[in-house]
């Protein structure tokens, strides 16, 4: 999910457009900058194991120029546990309502990771029945999107699958219509997409039957670790954008 959401975020800093990133997975230290920086400079991840005076200079300039361009364009909200920043869905749009007012419009809003993020805001560790979590689950989403609506900004959300399509093992083809939870989710947003475990090729299969692109949505991902981004092996694509220059894949 993680490395997804960075490659997208990735496409839009490189275009000058803002992004704004939740988590509820990490901070913004430590892997999670190197794998901003291996996006941004195009770069492997393993060279920075070489410390910085052991890099050469294009590197080093390469570096700077992405750090600037993270720094200006990426907003990143820190959703954990353990911060309390964040106790309803308004807070969340605090940042980018504070960013308007200065005249910045946000490209896209990156939420990573929302069952836990739901969990906290919504079932607040108290005792919910399957029907009433599936009917608060849907109001939580629905008023997500609505605050991302009145904003006029892209709202991406990367979900770990709980359902039957998370159980099917590595390299199976995940649907996205074979969980309550999981064909739920896929039909309130106005784009989306599943993917499967990795196998040990580090490959996974991606089922986006509402990404927003004409192009086939269904095919093979490729994980390129030491590079922090996904290729594709076959004519899948996926697009977050109204043109070419939006392409992720």
């Amino acid at each position: 999910k993680t490395t997804l959401g960075l490659q997208i975020a990735n496409t839009f800093v490189n275009r000058n457009e803002h992004v704004s990133y939740w988590t509820t997975e990490q901070g913004l230290q430590g892997d999670l900058s190197v794998r901003q920086l291996a996006l941004g400079t195009g770069t492997k991840r393993s060279i920075f194991k070489q410390g910085w005076e052991g890099l050469p200079e294009e590197i080093k300039a390469r570096i700077h120029a992405a750090q600037h361009r993270w720094k200006t364009y990426f907003h990143f909200l820190d959703c954990r546990r353990s911060q309390r920043t964040v106790t309803g869905i308004e807070d969340l749009f605090i940042p980018i309502d504070a960013m308007r007012e200065r005249g910045i419009e946000n490209g896209i809003l990156i939420l990573d990771w929302w069952g836990r993020l739901k969990a906290r805001l919504l079932m607040q560790q108290s005792f919910m029945s399957d029907s009433r979590s599936r009917i608060a689950t849907s109001d939580w989403i629905g008023n997500l999107i609505d605050e991302a609506k009145v904003r006029t900004t892209r709202l991406l959300v990367l979900h770990q699958l709980s359902g039957e399509a998370a159980k099917k093992g590595t390299g199976a083809k995940p649907s996205t219509h074979d969980a309550q939870e999981d064909r739920n989710l896929n039909n309130m947003f106005e784009f989306g997409f599943a993917m499967s475990k990795l196998d040990s090729d580090s490959r996974c299969r991606i089922n986006g039957d509402k990404a927003r692109s004409l192009a086939p949505s269904e095919g093979w991902l490729q994980l390129m670790g030491d590079e922090c981004k996904f290729v594709t092996l076959d004519a899948a694509t996926m697009d977050v954008g109204d043109n070419d220059n939006a392409r992720v894949f």
